[in-house]
């Protein structure tokens, strides 16, 4: 899989926010007109994707991951298990006791606000907006058991922390130090890309090939002809250059963002199989080109 971190924004990181998209704000948070044109849409998304830029990396899931050490019982993932509907925008807060996470209790209350104004907003008018808390009292072995269950579902090794899902993508962000305006917008920035990016089916395979102008690989042309003679559906992802200029295709590069791909990961060759990640593929220098298609071929027919 990808590396993942979750990182921690700094305060000056959070004022930078609030000053970029002070514009977007007044679209995202307060009721507008409906007959918003093509060109605006875009310049929201575009926004969005700005504002993330000063953000940090964070990595998008397809699906919940497994749980840590603690052994937990297939009936017991089955009964407590939260799994939230890809239709709705569902903000999980995972958090612990005031003594045990003396941060948790005025995050929790933060997050709580900037829901509360995104359900009033336009942005969200057709699209549900969902709470779940998950606090776990004697962090990290919580006593709750429908708590332990998911924070070892989720991987969830600090506190407090908020995992955003939308469309079945998943992506932990660390809103500690904001303020409700600030975490509201970064929501409804998320919100934007997650709309606009590209999500595997869920069920079949698909090669995806994600590239910008000063990455690109010689054998990919090739190994595109020998996947698609062999009746594999393949799909690309480009940018002029990336992050740095991505305009060109919105839809890469909010895809690019939503699987926390840098640049040093491109030229990068990512398989789904039924909307997961099975193979990952840096085509960087020399390739096997007859191994991948093959490997590819075996995934195909399993």
């Amino acid at each position: 899989m990808l590396p993942s971190f979750i990182p921690r924004l700094k305060r000056f990181e959070a004022i930078l926010i609030a000053f970029l998209v002070e514009p977007f704000r007044e679209v995202s948070l307060a009721r507008r007109s409906k007959s918003r044109g093509k060109k605006e849409n875009l310049l929201i998304i575009a926004s969005s994707l700005f504002i993330l830029m000063f953000i940090g990396e964070t990595i998008i899931m397809l699906a919940p991951r497994g749980s840590g050490s603690n052994v937990i019982s297939r009936e017991e993932l089955l009964k407590y298990r939260y799994i939230p509907s890809p239709s709705n925008f569902t903000v999980m807060f995972f958090g612990a006791s005031i003594k045990e996470c003396p941060l948790c209790p005025e995050t929790l209350s933060n997050v709580t606000q900037a829901i509360n104004s995104l359900k009033r907003s336009e942005l969200f008018s057709n699209t549900s907006i969902v709470m779940k808390v998950f606090q776990c009292n004697g962090f990290p072995s919580c006593q709750d058991k429908e708590s332990l269950v998911n924070f070892k579902l989720y991987r969830v090794s600090q506190v407090p922390l908020v995992i955003i899902s939308y469309r079945g993508f998943l992506v932990p962000i660390d809103v500690v130090g904001m303020s409700p305006q600030e975490i509201a917008t970064l929501l409804a920035a998320w919100y934007q890309i997650l709309k606009v990016a590209w999500k595997p089916p869920a069920r079949g395979l698909v090669v995806a090939y994600f590239y910008d102008g000063n990455h690109t690989s010689p054998y990919w042309d090739i190994i595109k002809k020998e996947l698609v003679s062999r009746n594999v559906t393949v799909v690309e992802f480009g940018c002029k250059s990336y992050p740095s200029n991505c305009t060109n295709n919105i839809e890469a590069y909010a895809t690019m963002l939503a699987l926390g791909i840098s640049p040093n990961n491109l030229p990068l060759m990512l398989v789904f199989k039924d909307s997961a990640i099975a193979l990952e593929l840096q085509l960087k220098g020399p390739v096997n080109i007859n191994e991948i298609v093959e490997k590819i071929e075996t995934l195909k027919e399993s």
